[in-house]
C-alpha cells in the first residue's frame, strides 16, 4: 500500500505515513490506489468479532503491521466496542440503523479514531527504535476532540517527552481545567496564537512555497518523459526553513486529526458498521416481524445484495472523506448524504458547488481536509486544486468546475438547514420517535427522513451516524425540548438530571468528571420516579407550545 503526496506525487509506505507531518505547510497524502471490498468480503467480516473485523480492515491500509499486532492494538483500545455493535433496526418498519459513536470515554466519535491512531503511531516508532521527543500542534480542537486526544496520548505512556500545543479558545474552561488535572505523562501547552490556525491569510502567505512544490513535481514528470533514466524518481522535498517560523513554538513532529491515517481509520470503522447489516436480500431486515416477506435473491452476485446509504452530519471533514473512500472501495455503498447548517463550508460546496466567505475572508478558518478533497474531486489534478485554493485565498470565493461538480454528484449530495430549523428538528424528532439526538446528528437523521419519504427503494438500507452524545451539547438540547418557563431559574445540574431521565441515559463517566458532579447529585433511578417525571415534563412542555404546535405533535 503506497501513499501519494498531493503536491509532489512523492510515494511513501504506511509506516512513513503514520509518522509524517501532514498540514498546510507540508502538504497532504492520499492513497495511491484502493483495495476492493466485495459483498462476499463484507459477509466474511460479519462473522468476526467487532475488534477483529476492524483490525482486518486496518490491515488493508497498514500492511507493515502483522494481524497479531493489529489485533492487540485494536483489542486494547476497543474493549468496549460492543457498545457500537451489533446494530439493530431503528424500528419495525424502517430499514434504518443508528451507528451511535458516542458511548466511549469522551462521548464522541473521536474515541474510536484517536486512540487507535496514536497507538499505531507509537507502535511504528517502536518498530523503528525511534525514541525522539514528540510535538503535536492541534489548532482546531473542541471539547470532545481535546478530551479524546488527551486521554489517548496519556494512555500511550510514551517514555520520551510528549508535548501537545493547542488553541484553547474552543475548549470549555471547566473541561480544560478537568483535563489538566487528569494528565501525568504528557505536557499540555495552550497557545493563543492566530497563526496556528490554517486561515486563508496563512494559506495566501505560503502559496509561493506550495506552488514551488507543485511546479517541482510537474517538472519531474516532464523530465521522466524525456529521460528514461529518471523513471521512478520522486521530487525532493522543498526546503521552507529559510522563510522564518510561522509561530513561536517548535514545529510538530506528528499529525493526528489532520492526517490521512485518521481518515483511513474512520473508513475502516464505517466499513465495519456496514458489514454488520443484513446485506443479503435473503436476510430479513426485521426478523421479529413474522409476516414480513423477504426478497428472494436474484441471479448475479451484485443483484443479491442490498445497497447502503450513509447519512453524515457535516462538521468533521475527515468523516466525509472517509465515506467517499469507503464508497470507492465497496460497490454496495449507494448514496452519501451530508447534512449541515447553512454557512458550513463543506455542506455549501457539495450543495451549491460554490462558497463565499462573508466579512473578512482572510481570517476565515480553512477546513482541514479541503485541499485533499479538492484534489480528489478534480480527478487528482493538483494544478486545478491549487488554482481553486489560490482564488479562494485572494478573493474569498471558491467556485468549482463542471468536472468537479460531476465528480461530487456521483458520490455525495447535501441538505442545508438553518440553526432555527435544527432546534425545531430536535423537538420534532423527539416527539415523533421518542429519540433525543445532539445537534448536527439530528440533521443527519432529518436528511434520512427526507430521503426515505421521497427516494427510498425497497432494496436499500440506511445508516445514520450519531457522532456525539447529547451531553456534549446539553445546553442546546435542553433549550430545544424544554419550555423557557421550565429552564428559567433552574441550575445546570438540575436540568441535566431531567435530561438524563428524559433520554433514559445516566450521566456518562466523562461528563461526571468534566462537570465535577458530586456523587449525591448523580442520576439514580432508585431516587426518582421516571414515569412521574415524564408526566410532569409533558405538562410543562405543552404549556410552552401554541395549540397549533400541540395539534401537530405526533
Amino acid at each position: 500500500m503506497q501513499y501519494l503526496h498531493i503536491r509532489t506525487f512523492e510515494k511513501i509506505n504506511d509506516s512513513d505515513l503514520l509518522l509524517t507531518v501532514e498540514n498546510l505547510e507540508n502538504g497532504y497524502y492520499v492513497p495511491e490506489t484502493f483495495p476492493e471490498i466485495t459483498a462476499a468480503d463484507l459477509q466474511k467480516l460479519a462473522q468476526l468479532k467487532p475488534a477483529e473485523r476492524i483490525s482486518s480492515l486496518l490491515a488493508l491500509f497498514f500492511p507493515s503491521f502483522t494481524r497479531k499486532e493489529l489485533d492487540e492494538i485494536v483489542g486494547k483500545q476497543f474493549s468496549k466496542i460492543d457498545s457500537l455493535l451489533p446494530l439493530k433496526p431503528f424500528n419495525h418498519y424502517m430499514p434504518l440503523y443508528l451507528a451511535e459513536l458516542d458511548k466511549l470515554d469522551s462521548g464522541s466519535i473521536y474515541d474510536y479514531i484517536l486512540p487507535l491512531l496514536v497507538q499505531l503511531q507509537a507502535a511504528a516508532l517502536r518498530k523503528r527504535q525511534d525514541r525522539r521527543d514528540l510535538i503535536l500542534l492541534e489548532h482546531n480542537l473542541g471539547n470532545s476532540s481535546f478530551v479524546a486526544l488527551v486521554r489517548a496520548l496519556e494512555a500511550v505512556k510514551y517514555d520520551r517527552k510528549l508535548t501537545l500545543y493547542y488553541n484553547p479558545k474552543r475548549i470549555n474552561p471547566i473541561v480544560h481545567a478537568a483535563m489538566k488535572k487528569y494528565v501525568n505523562n504528557i505536557i499540555l501547552a495552550p497557545v493563543d496564537n492566530a497563526l496556528s490556525l490554517p486561515t486563508i491569510n496563512l494559506f495566501a502567505s505560503r502559496l509561493r512555497h506550495i506552488k514551488s512544490q507543485v511546479a517541482l513535481s510537474r517538472s519531474e514528470v516532464n523530465d521522466s518523459k524525456s529521460d528514461s533514466d529518471n523513471s521512478g524518481k520522486t521530487a525532493p522535498a522543498v526546503d521552507l526553513t529559510n522563510e522564518g517560523n510561522l509561530s513561536d513554538y517548535p514545529a510538530p513532529t506528528l499529525s493526528t486529526l489532520d492526517s490521512l491515517s485518521a481518515v483511513l481509520i474512520a473508513t475502516a470503522l464505517q466499513l465495519a458498521v456496514i458489514a454488520e447489516l443484513p446485506l443479503n436480500k435473503a436476510d430479513k431486515i426485521h426478523p421479529e416481524n413474522k409476516g414480513e416477506i423477504s426478497d428472494s435473491p436474484e441471479k448475479g452476485a451484485g443483484d443479491s445484495y442490498r445497497r447502503v446509504n450513509l447519512f453524515l452530519p457535516a462538521k468533521q471533514g475527515y468523516l466525509l472523506l472517509a465515506a467517499c473512500y469507503a464508497k470507492v472501495m465497496c460497490p454496495l455503498i449507494n448514496k452519501i448524504i451530508l447534512s449541515g447548517q447553512k454557512g458550513n463550508m463543506l455542506s455549501e460546496l457539495v450543495h451549491n458547488f460554490r462558497f463565499e466567505v462573508k466579512g473578512k475572508h482572510n481570517t476565515f478558518e480553512l477546513p482541514v481536509q479541503l485541499e485533499r478533497m479538492l484534489f480528489e474531486f478534480s480527478s487528482r489534478d493538483n494544478v486545478k486544486s491549487l488554482a481553486w485554493m489560490n482564488d479562494f485565498a485572494h478573493k474569498g470565493v471558491l467556485q468549482l468546475s463542471l468536472q468537479c461538480r460531476h465528480n461530487i454528484n456521483g458520490v455525495i449530495s447535501a441538505e442545508l438547514y438553518t440553526e432555527k430549523a435544527e432546534e425545531k428538528l430536535l423537538l420534532t424528532i423527539y416527539d415523533r420517535f421518542d429519540l433525543l439526538l445532539p445537534p448536527l446528528s439530528v440533521l443527519a437523521f432529518a436528511g434520512f427522513l427526507k430521503y426515505y419519504e421521497k427516494n427510498q427503494k425497497e432494496d436499500e438500507l440506511d445508516v445514520v451516524f450519531v457522532n456525539a452524545s447529547i451531553y456534549r451539547y446539553a445546553d442546546r438540547v435542553i433549550n430545544a425540548i424544554y419550555a423557557p418557563a421550565e429552564i428559567k431559574g433552574r441550575k445546570f445540574k438540575e436540568l441535566m438530571q431531567a435530561l438524563a431521565l428524559e433520554s433514559g441515559q445516566l450521566f456518562p463517566q466523562w461528563f461526571i468528571m468534566e462537570q465535577d458532579i458530586p456523587p449525591e447529585n448523580i442520576v439514580n433511578n432508585d431516587r426518582y420516579d421516571p414515569e412521574k417525571h415524564k408526566a410532569e415534563f409533558e405538562k410543562i412542555r405543552l404549556e410552552g407550545l401554541t395549540q397549533e404546535e400541540i395539534d401537530n405533535l405526533v
